[in-house]
């Protein structure tokens, strides 16, 4: 027992001496939600992939191609009316991606998320993802894992002030857990949805994905448990990232950034289109389906089966992952590099002035999808792919997750931003080939940076984006051209629209989020930066009586006391005044110096407003004397005006 006293007591003083004086209880509050929430994350996984089994499991022994394409069209219809009758029906909850509902319950509830919500997020997702919808885990399995850490917290019966926190330790070891990501897991949580950085936060949170990523490698078995999602070629992992290189990454940043915006838009564009349909709610997401049912016909009948052996849906269907590491390897690419290189020796033998027999040589040589066989690896499936494959698969992609989530159904952004940017840079890859100006031997390392750039220009999370490209990969060569590429893609995007995709959900909430936190933006602004009031001054020496006329005349409710030359000595603030009132017959004999709070401060026209807000906080007053130097009051500055300014910040672009 004595050994046991013993330890808490040194538990305790490190805690005391890491900040957490009273909230030391945060840290294994953190370490359960993390075990938790990895190993709901798991069993999440587990049912995504049982559903997609179920529904295309047997699509292989199909051999009536027309009965085959009957079944694209109709599993994705099917899917999104299961999940349109349960969610109307049965959960009666409205649609929902999963990271905007628990930014909305972070900022409106402090983090306190129904239990029922996260059951119900979990069925309609792996019913859409398993179905073919076009979306992704990672936004269900954020809201699942912080609905984990909110129950745990209720259970717990932690105070309102830390329920945000440990609903955002949920929310990381969710998305880390699912992504063997524990960094990027950590980092989306403070950078996205509770945006601070703070020691208090950080902790915890960090402390959360380490057992959440630990659970969940200890149920997939450890070797398995620990590989990357994607699994990069030993040829992309030699992969030397060349000076003159960085400029094609320059044009591909900005190409992120700009498609990241079509993203967003279409996606808030499809969800007012579907809102606007004068039909019931639950048949919405079956609209939906269908619509991306024949988008996979149209795909299939256009392009055969280019992923057959890696994907066996259309390849914008469900999560695409398999698709995407097609992208990730440089074998992929092989066709056309093959057809540019004959189509370089044509060139060559022309100005050559070879005979025009040796020219239809030549031309009789360009390889096509038909006649091409992959030589360099014979076991890879997919060697054929062309840039007009990609552009589609990228458009496909696109317009099919806008009528997934625009509709109703439920899954997450994440997945389908990955799969946009993968086919995007292996795109802009083949596009360089073409041109000549290609400088690595594959366009598979502008695929990999894609993947990162489309996800920041999406949602403004470049930190997040490189290095959950970085961790998903476990590749370490790429990071340069990532981090440009996501840094280029933020920009870009916010030149081009305020709100990322999930700012854009929350304001269509009722909910405005800025692009930086509370703390940030009043740091960031200055005394100087707010419109001034003139200040209602009175002498010390003045009867009381003349704060009655001026309140009267002037409606002011505080007032500044100073000196014969102007000088700061203190304020009156309205509540003493409206005191003073109920002594109708000692207000003649009273003077101004007599109600004067000289403890009151003022601020200076360089203060931050973050050291503004927190003198209010201190201190009972609506009003602060605004002076020089000198301490001659220049002004007011009201608390007021200080919000009003705040608010306006916030619809400021980053």
């Amino acid at each position: 027992m004595a050994h046991l006293i013993q330890f808490r007591n040194k538990f305790h003083r490190t805690m005391v001496a890491a900040g957490f004086q009273r909230d030391w209880f945060l840290i294994p509050l953190a370490a359960v939600i993390g075990c938790f929430s990895g190993l709901v994350a798991t069993g999440f996984d587990h049912m995504v992939t049982t559903s997609s089994a179920t529904f295309f499991g047997d699509i292989d022994g199909t051999t009536d191609i027309y009965f085959r394409l009957l079944l694209l069209l109709v599993l994705p219809s099917f899917g999104g009316l299961l999940v349109g009758v349960i969610q109307q029906f049965i959960a009666r909850t409205k649609a929902s991606h999963g990271v905007p509902e628990v930014m909305l319950a972070m900022a409106r509830k402090h983090g306190d998320i129904p239990l029922k919500v996260g059951i119900f997020k979990a069925i309609n997702s792996s019913l859409t993802i398993g179905s073919g919808g076009s979306a992704g885990e990672e936004g269900p399995v954020i809201q699942i894992g912080a609905v984990a850490g909110s129950f745990i917290a209720r259970t717990a019966k932690v105070s309102r002030e830390h329920m945000a926190t440990l609903t955002g330790c949920g929310a990381a070891a969710g998305l880390a857990g699912i992504f063997n990501a524990p960094i990027s897991g950590a980092i989306f949580v403070l950078e996205v949805m509770l945006r601070d950085f703070s020691m208090k936060s950080f902790i915890p949170i960090m402390i959360a994905t380490v057992f959440g990523v630990t659970t969940s490698q200890l149920i997939l078995g450890g070797a398995e448990g620990g590989e990357a999602i994607f699994n990069v070629p030993a040829a992309l992992k030699d992969y030397d990232l060349q000076a003159i290189e960085i400029l094609p990454y320059l044009g591909l940043g900005v190409l992120c950034g700009f498609i990241g915006v079509i993203y967003a838009k279409g996606l808030n564009f499809t969800e007012t289109l579907f809102e606007k349909i004068k039909t019931a709610p639950f048949i919405k997401p079956a609209i939906g389906g269908g619509l991306l049912g024949i988008m996979g016909i149209i795909f299939v009948l256009t392009f055969s089966q280019p992923f057959e052996g890696v994907y066996k849906p259309p390849a914008f269907y469900s999560n695409g992952y398999p698709v995407v590491e097609a992208m990730l390897n440089p074998d992929s690419y092989e066709l056309e590099l093959e057809k540019q290189a004959v189509k370089q020796q044509i060139k060559e033998a022309k100005r050559e002035g070879k005979p025009a027999s040796e020219l239809e040589q030549l031309k009789e040589a360009m390889p096509t999808p038909d006649t091409f066989e992959i030589t360099r690896n014979s076991d890879y499936p997919v060697g054929k792919l062309t840039l007009w494959l990609l552009l589609a698969a990228c458009a496909f992609k696109i317009i099919g997750t806008c009528l997934t989530l625009g509709s109703g159904g439920s899954g997450g952004i994440f997945a389908p931003s990955l799969f946009i940017g993968a086919t995007l840079g292996g795109a802009f890859g083949l596009s360089l080939e073409y041109l000549g100006l290609l400088p690595a031997d594959t366009p598979a390392p502008f695929a990999l940076a894609g993947m990162a750039g489309v996800l920041a220009g999406a949602v403004r999370c470049p930190l997040t984006a490189f290095l959950l490209v970085f961790e998903i990969t476990q590749d370490y060569k790429l990071i340069l051209p990532t981090m440009l590429v996501s840094v280029l893609a933020t920009m870009c995007a916010q030149f081009f629209v305020r709100d990322s995709i999930y700012n854009a959900q929350l304001r269509h909430l009722g909910l405005r989020m800025g692009s930086m936190s509370d703390m940030t933006v009043l740091r960031r602004l200055e005394v100087i930066d707010v419109p001034p009031v003139p200040a209602i001054i009175v002498n010390p020496e003045e009867p009381a009586t003349k704060l009655i006329e001026l309140a009267n005349t002037c409606a002011a409710t505080d007032f500044v006391v100073t000196d014969v030359n102007n000088k700061y000595l203190g304020m009156i603030v309205g509540q003493d005044v409206r005191t003073t009132l109920l002594q109708q017959e000692a207000i003649p004999l009273m003077i101004c110096g007599e109600l004067m709070h000289s403890e009151i401060p003022t601020v200076h026209h360089r203060d931050t407003l973050d050291l503004v807000l927190d003198k209010f906080s201190q201190y009972d007053s609506a009003t602060f004397a605004v002076v020089d130097q000198n301490n001659t009051v220049k002004g007011v500055l009201t608390r007021a005006r200080l919000l009003k300014k705040y608010q306006r910040a916030l619809d400021e672009p980053g």
